[in-house]
């Protein structure tokens, strides 16, 4: 459908020649704004940060410093756009299997949708998707 809106073109989608490809930056998954402490450097490259502001950023999500506890106020001029969130409700999680010596595996993707109430955290699986492949040694 992205391709069907106007200026939009296969090379933007899928990328061309070594250059960044925006299908595999966007989710149709969530209503948040991005978290500081998940968003990919890719991400953050799309968005227009420079080096310097992206290896700030990763720095401080570092095991060292564990992340933001709080999203910091920027200078008027930080490009950082929609990196305003510290908490997350949608996971993405991928898990590949395989038997030993097989050359077949099993590849499962969940998006997974937590929601804090009362009584503790609730999870939701809001996306399944299993596949078979073949894996090269």
């Amino acid at each position: 459908e992205l391709l069907l809106v106007k200026g939009m073109k296969p090379e933007y989608l899928y990328g061309k020649d070594g250059e960044q490809a925006l299908l595999p930056l966007i989710t149709t998954v969530g209503r948040r704004p991005l978290n500081i402490n998940t968003v990919s450097r890719e991400v953050m490259q799309f968005l227009g940060m420079n080096e310097l502001e992206i290896e700030t950023v990763l720095k401080q999500r570092s095991r060292d410093f564990g992340g933001f506890r709080f999203v910091p106020r920027a200078p008027s001029n930080f490009p950082g756009y929609g990196l305003n969130a510290v908490v997350t409700e949608n996971f993405r999680v991928e898990v590949t299997a395989r038997r030993h010596n097989s050359p077949i595996a099993s590849h499962i993707t969940g998006i997974i949708n937590r929601q804090h109430d009362t009584e503790g955290p609730r999870l939701k699986t809001i996306y399944w998707r299993e596949r078979a492949e073949t894996i090269r040694a």
